[in-house]
């Protein structure tokens, strides 16, 4: 499906139009296919294409958590190996998710921008506004990847005002406009298709409120009680820290 679409996009053929028996569009926002599409015009768009893009992001996400683990318990050696903890700890779901992270989806390039947008923004305190508007155009595309980014953004905005509130309205605007002003951009060129795809038809997707809460954390505490008492006591220590 995806590749599918990213053919259509080198063909110049609309990711949103009114279904027809041939095409009938998909309820996401255009941010994968896109890429798949950009890099085919050089690689030549293949299922192999795809597979390494969501490879690579998804071992860009690995990084990211090796980054952020060995930072936080004091680096060197020691931070090392809680880096490599984290990242294994991640890496270890993969028979857990039906093998998702290696698709053909925009599921593992969400998973790199979402948590690279929360270390930037994080990083962006006392440091130079690039770092900030980095993690903005990050949310942005994000959110073009697929929608419900839409939930971390909100989030991520409130972890600005709490730690710099003055760069808060730059964070907005940058957002904004990657995010909404590609929404914006995105209905007027399909005649209202996209956000009848991506957000109206989207209303019919099932909100599974369970999964949140109890039986995602219950299921993790069976199969991984050492997991779950490492969750745990992070969520106990990293967010007061993160505010001073």
């Amino acid at each position: 499906g995806m590749l599918g679409h990213a053919q259509r996009l080198l063909e110049g053929q609309p990711l949103y139009a009114s279904p027809s028996a041939y095409f009938i569009s998909f309820l996401y926002t255009p941010g994968y296919p896109a890429l798949l599409a950009l890099l085919g015009k050089v690689l030549g768009l293949s299922y192999v294409l795809g597979r390494l893009v969501s490879t690579l992001a998804f071992a860009g996400a690995l990084w990211l958590l090796y980054r952020v683990a060995a930072r936080q318990t004091g680096g060197g050696w020691w931070g090392r190996l809680w880096g490599l903890t984290a990242a294994g700890l991640a890496a270890s779901t993969f028979p857990r998710t039906g093998a998702w992270y290696d698709l053909v989806r925009n599921d593992s390039l969400y998973l790199l921008l979402v948590p690279l947008m929360l270390v930037w923004l994080v990083e962006s305190t006392g440091r130079t506004w690039r770092t900030l508007v980095a993690a903005g155009l990050a949310a942005g595309l994000a959110f073009l990847t697929k929608q419900t980014a839409s939930l971390f953004i909100v989030f991520s905005g409130l972890v600005v005002v709490l730690r710099s509130w003055r760069r808060a309205p730059l964070y907005v605007a940058v957002v904004g406009l990657v995010a909404g002003g590609g929404v914006l951009w995105l209905n007027w060129r399909s005649g209202g298709w996209f956000w009848r795809y991506t957000f109206a038809m989207h209303q019919g997707h099932d909100f599974y409120w369970d999964r949140i809460w109890p039986v995602t954390e219950l299921h993790l505490l069976r199969s991984s009680p050492v997991v779950a008492a490492l969750l745990g006591l992070w969520i106990l220590t990293a967010p007061p820290r993160w505010l001073y």
